[in-house]
């Protein structure tokens, strides 16, 4: 079988494929894939660690304190 002489409409006919609203199902399953690419490798991607609860707390006490310094000086 000769290539050019393979049919483009298979499955549909070809007037499907010149349809307004089939070109919007297609932009919409591009944006879909390049989303769900762009998820997927993102599970690789290496997050940085998290901070303890201890971190947290430290943090949240020295500013604490850096805003009773502050107000005292007023």
């Amino acid at each position: 079988m000769q290539p050019d002489s393979v049919l483009a409409g298979v499955l549909l006919p070809d007037t499907i494929f010149a349809q307004e609203w089939m070109w919007y199902l297609g932009a919409f399953v591009a944006f879909n894939t390049i989303v769900f690419v762009g998820l997927s490798i993102g599970k690789f991607v290496p997050w940085p660690p998290q901070p303890s609860k201890t971190t947290l707390d430290e943090w949240r006490n020295r500013t604490a304190r850096n805003r009773t310094h502050d107000d005292e000086g007023d």
